[in-house]
């Protein structure tokens, strides 16, 4: 492929068809034994119509020993959802 090839192709503009979602897993800290434990994820969904970010606890994390629910996200059955990133 030419190089004049490649640089067309770049500068076509690109259009959004299709939902688009990132997921950021959020992991806990055990004090007692140090080990890290899977509680979560925040996503963040992004489409032609608008984007938004949830977070969500895993099914399991409320029997997990010691665990700690996080400041503003205290029922761990809940969706939380926002148009902007989630702050304390």
């Amino acid at each position: 492929m030419s190089k004049s090839t490649m640089t067309r192709a770049a500068a076509r503009p690109r259009a959004v068809t299709r939902d688009r979602t990132t997921t950021l897993l959020v992991a806990w800290r055990n004090p007692l034994y140090k080990a890290y434990l899977l509680i979560g994820s925040v996503v963040h969904f992004e489409s032609p119509d608008g984007e938004y970010f949830e977070f969500s606890y895993r099914k399991d994390v409320a029997k997990k020993a010691l665990f700690h629910r996080i400041p503003g996200f205290d029922q761990v059955d809940l969706v939380y959802r926002s148009s902007r990133l989630f702050h304390s």
